[in-house]
């Protein structure tokens, strides 16, 4: 498998931009989540860890996130016989990892925002094996992300950062810049 080519510092951003776009990473291939035998509780834990970081980097104050990202990681090893639905699992994982450390270690934060890149890169690269440029489709999204994060300066106080809206009608737009790919299962 190629290995994702994007070099951003993510450590560059404040907490709340770093959880974004662990965030957004992790939202781009949950529904991928979806190919594994995971219960309904398995996949409710997936949706609840990256609805913690999303919370997180809209400037909530979250709480339990190491019960989430424990959750969740127990459904990625439920999914690891799924190697599309693992990757993407622990995408979910490293978002909610990531809304962990940031109050507390942002740089610890910025490895698990990468991880969150790598594991989202990794998953579309094994589920668009028909499409052999769907992993960098997905590096293209993260880096569009990236790029909107900077632009937006979001290092002003507090020290958290800005509040960053992860939803696709905000300011840091689509998931797809250009449109939802035809290797990722439709949301249900």
């Amino acid at each position: 498998m190629a290995e994702i080519s994007m070099i951003v510092d993510v450590g560059r951003l404040p907490p709340r931009g770093i959880v974004a776009f662990a965030a957004r990473c992790a939202r781009r291939v949950q529904p991928l989540v979806r190919l594994a035998p995971l219960t309904p509780e398995q996949l409710q834990s997936v949706e609840h860890a990256i609805a913690l970081a999303e919370r997180f980097a809209n400037g909530e104050e979250v709480a339990d996130v190491a019960a989430a990202y424990a959750a969740v990681d127990a459904a990625a090893e439920v999914a690891a016989g799924v190697p599309i639905a693992h990757r993407a699992a622990k995408c979910a994982y490293y978002a909610a990892r990531a809304a962990d450390a940031a109050p507390k270690v942002p740089y610890a934060a910025a490895t698990f925002a990468q991880d969150a890149a790598r594991a989202a890169y990794a998953a579309a690269h094994t589920a668009g094996s028909e499409a052999p440029d769907a992993g960098y489709y997905a590096e293209y999204a993260a880096r569009a992300d990236y790029d909107r994060l900077m632009s937006m300066n979001r290092g002003d106080l507090p020290v958290l950062g800005q509040p960053v809206d992860c939803r696709e009608d905000g300011p840091l737009g689509a998931l797809w810049p250009e449109g939802n790919p035809s290797w990722l299962p439709a949301a249900v």
